[in-house]
């Protein structure tokens, strides 16, 4: 779904020694882990994601900025979830939702990204009422932001899946595939691929990746990140 991808390593003046020591190490891992899921070995990819978590779980900077656990919880679930590891993709994306909803507002597209990641594990696991509440909470969200076509595409095609299988309990798989062919076309216009999700797209973007090198400098972190969550 929605993918938040390297966390690049930049120094930072005033670090002390010994956490800049951490930060290297915390950067060298996910470098590899983003190395070897570019080359589809997805279980070293785990390895080194799981590795780089651990670390920054452990750091001092945690305390200070929880939020910067966001993404590293991001990088193992989506791994885990190529892995059919189902259950610890689950662990994941469940602890980056507890501290998306504790530190960004209701309606921040921080909070849809963290819907739509949930709701996929919990579609592939058989829970459709779980992952149905966190879509159409997705839906929601992102319809009022300035947002890319194939976001709701697949939004709505996620739904659709639910809803089927859930047998249409509420009569509203009409209308929702309504609502799908209005962001299709939507899409060609802009010249957009339906095709696309919204993994493939966060973590093949460059200013996303810069966005995670934020681990040296927390309250600047803290900062943006809030700025964003108006969005």
């Amino acid at each position: 779904f929605f993918f938040s991808s390297r966390r690049r390593h930049t120094r930072c003046s005033g670090v002390s020694w010994a956490r800049r020591c951490v930060q290297e190490t915390v950067s060298t891992q996910s470098t590899w882990g983003y190395h070897y899921k570019k080359q589809e070995k997805i279980q070293e990819a785990f390895e080194f994601f799981e590795k780089a978590l651990k670390i920054i779980e452990q750091t001092d900077e945690v305390q200070d900025e929880e939020t910067i656990l966001i993404p590293y919880y991001d990088d193992v679930a989506f791994v885990a979830h190529d892995l059919k590891n189902y259950q610890r993709a689950l662990e994941c994306y469940e602890k980056a939702m507890e501290l998306r909803r504790k530190n960004y507002k209701e309606n921040s597209k921080r909070i849809a990204i963290g819907c739509g990641n949930l709701a996929t594990v919990y579609k592939e696991i058989g829970k459709y009422e779980e992952s149905l509440k966190l879509l159409e909470e997705c839906a929601k969200i992102i319809a009022n932001k300035k947002i890319k076509p194939q976001y709701m595409v697949n939004t709505y095609s996620e739904i659709i899946v639910c809803l089927e299988a859930l047998n249409d309990p509420k009569g509203q798989l009409n209308q929702m595939k309504q609502q799908l062919e209005i962001w299709k076309e939507k899409g060609k216009e802009q010249g957009v691929k339906d095709d696309l999700d919204y993994a493939s797209e966060s973590s093949s973007s460059e200013e996303e990746e810069k966005s995670k090198s934020k681990v040296t400098n927390t309250a600047q972190a803290k900062k943006k990140d809030q700025n964003e969550a108006e969005d």
